[in-house]
């Protein structure tokens, strides 16, 4: 029998977010509410940031950040798309560039790297580091949290974010709104599925393709952002996004 242990256990009462050595994306599935919630661009970098900028963070903790400060970068307050709001934070992460805020982003809000100092990081490796895009403040979120505590003391990491208990309470209710921890799931009927349920499976090996092909291939649906889990070793070669083939 072959089965995978994708993720510990997930404690949710009154509020409160635990964990024990949950990994990025493969210990948490998003729920219902972060996938009506959530922009699929910016779910796609919280799920994304956790295994290179902190390990074993889990990618809810980062959403629920996200939409606490910007609404995932919906907002229009001060400081999310330009310049910084009365405190001296920026960017749709609010991480703090002057004033009382202080520079946690390190130099100019937008500038070439290198050097990334001290926590503005050049995210999608496009030469720039910019408080204000996604793809760089989501990084530099998970790699703040990840020097003050994260993921062995949330509280505190997320005490240093923002001093504030209300907003660390808020913050890991949050959380436990938009994810799921995976359990351990086994094969039924000696087939393996790599996607944890909901999950519709189509046997579709063999069926007729135009121009007399057939399908070398089976086919599976889930929800959108469902994580892809391994269930055996290997390595991806190739990845298709053309022709809405995922």
């Amino acid at each position: 029998m072959l089965a995978a242990l994708l993720g510990p256990p997930l404690v949710v009462a009154a509020g409160v977010f635990s964990l024990s050595g949950a990994t990025g994306v493969a210990g948490w599935a998003p729920t219902d509410e972060a996938l009506a919630d959530i922009p699929p661009g910016y779910l796609q970098l919280y799920q994304a940031a956790p295994p290179t900028w902190c390990p074993g963070l889990p990618w809810p903790v980062l959403a629920a950040i996200g939409k606490l400060e910007s609404d995932h970068g919906r907002s229009t307050l001060p400081g999310v798309h330009a310049d910084a709001n009365a405190a001296g934070a920026a960017g749709p992460m609010q991480i703090g560039i002057r004033g009382a805020a202080g520079n946690t982003w390190g130099g100019d809000p937008v500038r070439q790297v290198p050097p990334e100092i001290p926590f503005g990081v050049d995210g999608n490796r496009d030469g720039v580091a910019s408080v204000y895009e996604p793809a760089d403040a989501v990084p530099a979120a998970a790699s703040y949290l990840c020097a003050h505590g994260a993921p062995e003391d949330l509280d505190a990491a997320l005490l240093a974010y923002n001093p504030s208990s209300t907003y660390v309470d808020e913050v890991l209710a949050q959380a436990s709104a938009y994810g799921t921890p995976l359990q351990t799931f086994g094969p039924v009927g000696g087939i393996v599925c790599p996607v944890p349920p909901p999950v519709h499976f189509v046997d579709t090996w063999g069926a007729p393709r135009p121009g007399g092909r057939i399908h070398m291939g089976q086919d599976l649906f889930a929800a959108y952002g469902h994580p892809l889990v391994a269930v055996a070793g290997g390595t991806i070669t190739s990845a298709r996004t053309s022709a809405g083939l995922g």
